[in-house]
């Protein structure tokens, strides 16, 4: 029944500005519908998908069946999409969901979290970081290195330039090198 009431509030949201109760009540239902981690909830995570991470945790709860979604997700136009599919990615990487993911199912993971490496958003190639921190293969390290080299984001603090996206490249590679998830 909660699936089903989050389809029908996902039309309701589309139809533009609803206000702050509408929004705290949608933001209650896509909640609860998340954390049944219900594989039958999957069309209608995918549909509050773009209103943040609950709808992507849930999606990351559900597992594989979901992975091929937030692959779909993670190239797309839209760079806020992109993020949270990448963030709900990593997530699974990482085993903080309840299905685990299997070891071919952890390749496509860190294929993609690779790809977003070089985002054009600097917030997807943060996220990318992240969710690659299981991955500790002579792969993923030589991109990292890449990264940490030639990122191009920067900002002026205290009147110094600094690179965020490096220094986060560089905190993981002083990071142990610890086995795998994939190998």
């Amino acid at each position: 029944a909660l699936t089903e009431l989050l389809r029908t509030e996902n039309g309701h949201a589309r139809v533009g500005n609803k206000g702050e109760a509408f929004s705290n009540y949608y933001g209650d239902v896509i909640g609860s519908v998340a954390s049944l981690g219900d594989p039958d909830a999957l069309d209608a995570l995918l549909g509050a998908m773009s209103t943040g991470r609950m709808a992507t945790r849930g999606l990351a709860q559900i597992g594989s069946i979901a992975l091929p979604h937030l692959i779909d997700s993670a190239g797309a136009s839209d760079p806020y999409l992109r993020l949270v599919a990448t963030g709900a990615i990593g997530e699974m990487a990482a085993g903080r969901t309840r299905r685990r993911l299997a070891t071919a199912d952890l390749e496509k993971v860190r294929r993609v979290l690779l790809a977003r490496l070089v985002d054009d958003d600097r917030f997807v190639r943060a996220e990318a970081i992240r969710g690659l921190g299981p991955f500790q293969d002579t792969g993923v390290r030589s991109a990292m290195k890449q990264v940490a080299l030639r990122d191009p984001y920067s900002e002026t603090r205290s009147g110094r330039r600094i690179y965020p996206i490096r220094e986060r490249a560089e905190a993981f590679l002083r990071q142990p090198t610890l086995p795998s998830v994939t190998r």
